[in-house]
């Protein structure tokens, strides 16, 4: 009985959990397209997810963590719909077209490369 209930309580915990991670790279999608990565900051981020300054660095250290984990997700989306392409020319154009249609991608791109470019060799 006491190991179902500290099972609840940990399931519980690890939808929270999930919540506020998504609700921080939400916040951080927003304002990575807004501002670039240089004019965001982890109060605007906290702030926008509406979860505590606590709650945000009890997930990420700093802006950049925040930013890697973001693009590490929308890749891995990304990469999913490249893989239910007919042929690897069109899995290059979605690719493309989901780099530049994607607001956040697209100004990390234009205005934050460096940044960008240490994200994507940091995922090797």
């Amino acid at each position: 009985m006491r190991d179902q209930s500290a099972r609840s309580t940990y399931q519980h915990q690890s939808i929270i959990h999930r919540r506020t991670r998504g609700a921080i790279l939400s916040a951080a999608k927003e304002l990575l397209a807004q501002s670039g990565i240089s004019g965001t900051n982890m109060i605007e981020i906290a702030d926008r997810a509406q979860v505590s300054r606590a709650s945000l660095y009890n997930h990420f250290r700093d802006k950049h963590e925040v930013f890697l984990a973001l693009v590490e997700s929308e890749l891995e989306r990304i990469s999913t719909l490249a893989m239910i392409a007919q042929s690897r020319s069109e899995a290059l154009y979605l690719i493309s077209c989901e780099i530049s249609n994607h607001p956040g991608l697209k100004s990390a791109l234009t205005s934050d490369g460096e940044i960008m470019a240490s994200a994507l060799t940091a995922r090797e």
